[in-house]
């Protein structure tokens, strides 16, 4: 009867011993496999005139990459991070006679103002406003002049002068200036103004493998057209409701309405879901 008992103690050991070491190995094994997590900034922090370089990606897509790091006081983008940027008239002026299909694209350097959106943990950037900037060829050093030799009591005198050095003041000279004769060029160009969405009721259609906005009149008439919504922390929203409540759903929806190419977008800033009593049909 003891060595049953000595047996199954053994026998238990053995299993608790193994147990532990898969565990253990399992847990050494996690960092390797744990994807490495991306910084998404906040929806709605604006990106105040950042000065970096605007390019095509392998995707096709317009990107942005800040010369410098952006904090929107909790997380911290790294610069050169590449930010893909939303449609938009800005854009549009942006981008204004180039065509990728016929020449190759070249780097844009400017100094941008725009929105930060947010979707399914990926930032986008919805432009503003911007700055074109021309790189400045720095000045040639002047010859260095013959210094004379100081007397005793001069170098006394200077020593310890708070003046900055020659090397520092190279540095602080700016290598990028404004070009405002591009930016006149591009302000010429004609593109359909930004306007302003306010407390529109209506509907959220999925057309074209997009999402769009209907606003609906409840009778009167008003403007059909479907605004194609772009990405951000609302779509996801409704995206989310879609799938948790059946039937159709109206939304009162504020935002902007922006032009890009003949297409109308809409970002949404404020969407929220009406009901009807059932005065309404749905």
């Amino acid at each position: 009867m003891l060595k049953l008992k000595g047996k199954r103690m053994i026998k238990t050991l053995k299993i608790s011993v193994l147990f532990v070491l898969l565990a253990t190995s399992v847990l050494m094994a996690e960092p390797a496999v744990r994807k490495k997590s991306t910084i998404t900034l906040r929806e709605g922090f604006l990106v105040d005139y950042v000065q970096g370089v605007m390019s095509i990606d392998a995707n096709g897509q317009w990107v942005f990459k800040a010369d410098t790091k952006i904090f929107d006081g909790l997380k911290t983008l790294r610069a050169k991070s590449p930010v893909e940027m939303l449609p938009s008239s800005t854009l549009e002026k942006i981008t204004a006679g180039i065509d990728p299909e016929k020449q190759p694209v070249k780097n844009i350097h400017l100094r941008l103002q725009a929105a930060v959106t947010k979707y399914k943990g990926k930032n986008y950037l919805f432009a503003t406003s911007y700055i074109p900037m021309s790189k400045g060829e720095k000045p040639k050093p002047a010859p260095a002049a013959e210094k004379k030799p100081e007397t005793p009591k001069r170098a006394k005198e200077t020593k310890g002068d708070p003046i900055l050095s020659d090397d520092v003041k190279e540095m602080l000279k700016p290598t990028w200036t404004p070009d405002l004769g591009q930016k006149k060029r591009r302000d010429e160009i004609q593109v359909e103004d930004d306007a302003s969405l306010v407390g529109r009721s209506g509907f959220v259609i999925a057309k074209n493998g997009g999402k769009y906005f209907q606003i609906d009149g409840l009778g009167r008439k008003i403007d059909r057209n479907a605004y194609k919504i772009l990405p951000c922390t609302c779509l996801e929203y409704v995206e989310k409701v879609k799938y948790r409540i059946p039937g159709r759903r109206r939304y009162n929806v504020s935002g902007v309405i922006t032009t890009y190419k003949g297409q109308k977008y809409l970002l949404p800033q404020r969407v929220a879901r009406t009901y009807n009593h059932g005065n309404f049909a749905r």
